[in-house]
């Protein structure tokens, strides 16, 4: 009995299958036996089915059921996210600055992470506002953010961007280390103040 496999569970990735197309029913018997190795990748991954269809058969009839759905159902634990680190400091001048995110573990689905902005810098003044959204692709680690300073040329003391996680698809964020402040240092010169003549 020859038969074909669709996923989206893959063969040899999430399950091997231990016998190969077509099946044979020995002789005075009604039935056959189809092992299938379940693989465990340890990432966090929605249930995946894999359906095996069966075709035309030599020396018998189609019956009522002609396909077995199988379904994987992942038992890892949904990883959490957050900075690698709770804050950082660097000039006006310095142009982009990459602050890293991470995950616990890898997931085998894309991480959405949605981002909060404040602090006492002024987003398209001292820095480019980011993108509100942080994507961590399938299989990956963590990524980066990367925020854009501009140097307003204004002697005005150091400033603050606070970013803070508030919500993550894919993810839990890690209450621990959801926030991270960026202190921005002034590097303009103080003013001087002076009569503009003596009399």
């Amino acid at each position: 009995v020859p038969f074909a496999l669709r996923g989206p569970a893959t063969d040899r990735v999430d399950f091997t299958l231990c016998v190969s197309s077509p099946l044979a029913i020995p002789a005075g018997q009604t039935s056959v036996t189809v092992p299938v190795t379940l693989s465990d990748d340890l990432l966090d991954e929605p249930s995946e089915t894999v359906v095996l269809t069966l075709g035309a058969a030599d020396f018998a009839d189609a019956g009522a059921q002609q396909e077995f759905v199988l379904t994987v159902e992942d038992d890892d634990a949904t990883p959490t996210v957050g900075f690698v680190t709770a804050s950082s400091s660097t000039g006006e001048a310095s142009g982009v600055l990459s602050i890293a995110l991470a995950l616990s573990a890898p997931s085998g689905q894309e991480v959405s992470v949605t981002l909060g902005v404040g602090g006492t810098a002024a987003a398209g003044e001292d820095f480019a506002a980011p993108e509100a959204t942080v994507v961590i692709p399938a299989g990956s680690a963590g990524a980066s953010l990367d925020l854009s300073l501009l140097d307003d040329g204004l002697y005005e003391g150091s400033e603050t961007i606070e970013l803070q996680l508030q919500g993550a698809s894919g993810a839990d964020v890690d209450a621990s280390a959801a926030g991270h402040v960026v202190t921005v240092l002034d590097d303009d010169a103080a003013p001087e103040v002076s009569f503009v003549a003596a009399s």
